[in-house]
């Protein structure tokens, strides 16, 4: 776990997954109210370590590595290219892809802030 942040683990089913966050950022169930029902105690973060069948890390705006995703046009090459953009509990979603479509990004933009929340999974 990188320094100044924090891991939640969550069970899905009999899948886990882990997301770090920033020490001074919301908390993920805080984002994505739904994800609390999943949410394992922290006791069990440490002994299932590894074991998860993904993981998330979100990191804060202006960070490097995290490119910004542009809406796909016909001048537009970006990196990532938008696919789709919808409401989910109160906040705006996207999901881009780079064009072999081996990465995305999933950007979350909360309705009482002006920050973007990215993850990147390749």
């Amino acid at each position: 776990m990188k320094e100044n942040s924090n891991i939640e683990l969550f069970r899905v089913g009999p899948s886990l997954f882990d997301i770090t966050f920033p020490v001074s950022d919301r908390r993920p169930t805080e984002l994505v109210p739904s994800l609390a029902p999943f949410l394992l105690p922290k006791e069990e973060v440490a002994e299932k370590n590894g074991k998860s069948l993904f993981s998330l890390t979100l990191l804060p705006p202006g960070s490097e590595g995290i490119p910004k995703a542009e809406p796909a046009t016909e001048k537009a090459t970006p990196h990532y290219r938008q696919l789709v953009e919808f409401e989910w509990e109160g906040t705006r979603c996207t999901i881009s892809a780079t064009s072999d479509g081996h990465s995305h990004l999933i950007s979350i933009l909360t309705p009482d802030s002006s920050r973007a929340y990215s993850a990147q999974v390749r």
